[in-house]
């Protein structure tokens, strides 16, 4: 199982499971959406795609979605229902929506249901999806500018497409997976059939050009390495799974992550050094991680933050950048004293700090 599994979007919506390993795994990139709001800032130019580049970044099944849609709610039988959303979006689609079915437990059921329970959702949700044929050049171009800064990197396919409501997004080898309806929310969309307030949370800040944003995250999450220690996933791997991804994604795009875990990282910077320190090897994440909600530390998601800062003070120390981008992206943060000699090279902690961390974890 790889790192990048983590890098998944899924709601606290009532009847989706929360509560499951996936859905803490899922609420990572969750925070992401709530907090993308790109638009009127500068981005470096992407490279101009060429017609293969584009042809990696798929969205044929957000119009099979639609008339998909169309079908059904002019349909009332319920067995005609769960057939048109076969025939006309499940079996057609593409191999990116098969994975992401799978991956997500996703049924024809499932879509059946939240199509006859959110009629007001997708009416307002619609022309949001449909952007991500209008972003596709882009993100294509911004593909190949990673690949200017990781040539070793391995291709992968985005595919946009409508999933169940929970996954803005998520990626493993080979294959990005956009769940459109979510990544491509803002505030125009009507949430008022929601019991839960997630997505109204999600969309309040969030513009479609979190099309682009997410998109470049998952893309580099899909390079992260395996990891071959189960036993070392703690706090600081996890943390750095994530930064590291925020980093890159920095550098591609040519702009800071506008996320509110960075502006609260930035203001409490040395507070958070000092708690991060404290749980560091351990594996409680709630406090850090895919968490969905403020905590006491005063935001959702702190230990993105606290990733981020280590891997841009690592790039910022190491004199070849090249090498200093492969190093951040392939790490295996399960090989402890890989992890160790990271967080050291980057100054964030020193070799005494991470021995006293590690003291504080054996006494538990």
């Amino acid at each position: 199982m790889a790192f990048r599994s983590f890098a998944s979007c899924f709601s606290p919506v009532p009847f989706l499971r929360p509560g499951t390993t996936r859905f803490y795994r899922a609420v990572a990139v969750g925070l992401l959406l709530l907090f993308c709001v790109t638009a009127g800032k500068a981005q470096a130019p992407s490279p101009e795609p060429s017609t293969r580049d584009s042809a990696l970044v798929i969205t044929s099944d957000v119009d099979l979605f639609w008339s998909a849609y169309d079908r059904i709610v002019e349909e009332e039988d319920h067995a005609k229902q769960l057939q048109l959303i076969n025939t006309l979006y499940i079996e057609p689609g593409t191999e990116g929506l098969t994975k992401f079915m799978a991956s997500r437990d996703y049924t024809d059921t499932m879509y059946v249901k939240l199509i006859n329970a959110f009629p007001k959702f997708w009416t307002s949700v619609r022309a949001n999806t449909l952007q991500a044929h209008t972003v596709r050049p882009r993100v294509a171009g911004y593909v190949a500018r990673l690949k200017e800064l990781f040539p070793e990197m391995k291709p992968a396919k985005i595919y946009y497409a409508i999933g169940g409501l929970n996954s803005g997004g998520t990626g493993e080898a080979g294959t990005v997976m956009m769940g459109t309806e979510v990544s491509a929310g803002d505030p125009s969309v009507d949430v008022s059939e929601f019991d839960s307030d997630w997505l109204a949370g999600v969309f309040k800040n969030q513009t479609t050009e979190n099309l682009v944003v997410l998109a470049i995250h998952e893309y580099v999450h899909t390079q992260q390495a395996e990891y071959t220690d189960p036993e070392g996933v703690n706090v600081a791997a996890v943390a750095l799974v994530e930064g590291s991804c925020d980093f890159i994604s920095e550098l591609v795009v040519g702009q800071p992550l506008p996320a509110t875990y960075m502006k609260v990282g930035r203001e409490r910077a040395g507070e958070l050094r000092a708690a991060f320190l404290q749980d560091l090897y351990g594996t409680d994440f709630n406090r850090w991680v895919y968490n969905g909600g403020d905590t006491d530390l005063g935001a959702a998601d702190l230990g993105y933050y606290v990733g981020y800062e280590i891997s841009r003070r690592y790039y910022e120390n190491t004199p070849d950048k090249r090498t200093a981008i492969s190093s951040i992206i392939r790490s295996d943060w399960t090989d402890a004293k890989l992890l160790d000699s990271f967080i050291i090279a980057s100054g964030y902690y020193t070799e005494e700090e991470l021995t006293t961390a590690r003291s504080l974890l054996k006494k538990e």
